[in-house]
């Protein structure tokens, strides 16, 4: 038995003892007077804080079978239901997207115009230009001009390819 049904049963007995000792009151037990326990507290930023988490957890409803946190505060409903009376926003509506190349993308017949317009030679150039100036900053460590050459945009494409290959080949291991 699982800590909803436990605590199910709890208030089932519960209800059961407080609708007998309900019954079982007559008028003269009205006339006794009630006694209120007070506690008192000092006013400190922790308490006012308490008393705004606590306004702001009206939005639980006592029926709901919920979770309780390793906190022992934070209550996690099981079951969510969206408000029905809030309005979606419109970027949150995923429409219907249909399978396939999109059409600004149909003209593109072969693999290496499809790769172009991820890749664009902008993009490459850029790339180039980071990369030989990280190789300018690395050679003063070398002695040979064979250890540190600079690169270009074939060799940037001809890298991608052989990555693209491997992992196809599930050689990503790299």
């Amino acid at each position: 038995m699982d800590d909803f049904e436990r605590e199910q049963e709890r208030l089932k007995t519960l209800f059961v003892e407080v609708s007998t000792t309900s019954e079982g009151e007559s008028e003269s037990d009205e006339d006794e007077v009630e006694v209120d326990f007070v506690e008192e507290r000092s006013v400190d930023s922790n308490s006012v804080q308490d008393l705004d988490e606590v306004e702001g957890n009206d939005f639980i409803d006592n029926n709901d079978p919920i979770f309780i946190g390793k906190d022992g505060v934070t209550k996690w409903k099981k079951h969510s239901a969206p408000n029905k009376n809030i309005k979606t926003r419109s970027e949150n509506i995923i429409k219907k997207i249909l399978p396939g190349v999109p059409r600004n993308l149909r003209h593109l017949k072969t693999p290496l115009d499809i790769w172009n317009t991820f890749f664009s030679d902008e993009f490459l150039n850029t790339i180039v230009t980071c990369t030989n100036q990280k190789i300018e900053v690395v050679s003063e460590k070398f002695v040979r001009d064979i250890d540190h050459k600079t690169t270009d945009v074939p060799e940037i494409k001809a890298l991608f390819g052989l990555l693209y290959l491997a992992s196809v080949g599930r050689a990503n291991l790299i």
